[in-house]
């Protein structure tokens, strides 16, 4: 299994939380113009030599220096609420041949999104290429499953149920291709699930938010190298 740092989980301690009250709707982002106001920007570098932009109608991620670099995108509107069943879906890709590069997708509590998480990132380390999902509770990272990859595009679909308070996680390298459940993960610490957590999260109050998250390392990513596109989200 392959052991990366996300630098942007760290910046819970530094960042507030995400705070709207916003029902769902179905929000849809391919990323043709500038970046949709709904989300919020964050470079984990301060010398801003990594950044994810809107660029050749994609989100892309672009460095300018073989140091590793990330950013992410934290949705702030709107909020998917834990009384209701919701889903999303992205299109990542990662055509990197060189480095280590990742790009990947996240659901987070959005009153605490930096320390209760779960998602899965689309690698390329050493020339292999995959995906591995990961799980963070109270800050500490927990990763899961996780399949190599021959092609460099990978459709994520992430589906939240009312009814068991589970989020399912599937992926396809196709549309043509049926989706393939990879997980279920309980937000709510339900001990049948393998993967779990107590997220703290309102029974009846609670809200999640995506994230979209880059990086690279060993590498210079120009435009449309590791990209996502087709951001949807749905009841």
């Amino acid at each position: 299994m392959i052991l990366r740092t996300r630098p942007f989980l760290l910046l819970g301690l530094l960042c507030a939380s995400v705070s709207a009250a916003f029902a769902v709707t179905e929000f849809k982002d391919n990323f043709t113009s500038k970046l949709n106001s709904k989300w919020k920007h964050v470079a984990e570098n301060k010398d801003k030599k990594g950044n994810l932009v809107v660029k050749n109608k994609k989100l892309t991620l672009v460095t300018t220096t073989t140091r590793e670099r990330s950013a992410h995108l934290i949705l702030n509107k709107p909020l998917p609420k834990v009384t209701e069943s919701w889903e999303t879906q992205i299109v990542l890709q990662n055509k990197a041949k060189r480095g280590e590069t990742w790009i990947g997708v996240a659901i987070a509590n959005a009153d605490d999104p930096y320390r209760n998480m779960c998602g899965v990132e689309f690698y390329y380390d050493d020339g292999e290429r995959g995906f591995e999902t990961f799980h963070y509770h109270r800050g500490e990272d927990d990763d899961g499953p996780e399949k190599r990859l021959s092609g460099t595009k990978l459709y994520v679909r992430m589906v939240y149920r009312k009814s068991t308070k589970l989020i399912t996680l599937y992926q396809r390298t196709s549309t043509s291709k049926s989706w393939k459940k990879v997980l279920s993960y309980s937000p709510f610490n339900d001990r049948k699930q393998r993967y779990r957590g107590n997220w703290d999260l309102d029974p009846k109050t609670g809200k999640f938010s995506i994230v979209i998250f880059a990086g690279a390392e060993d590498v210079k990513l120009a435009a449309g190298t590791v990209t996502a596109d087709s951001f949807v989200l749905k009841n």
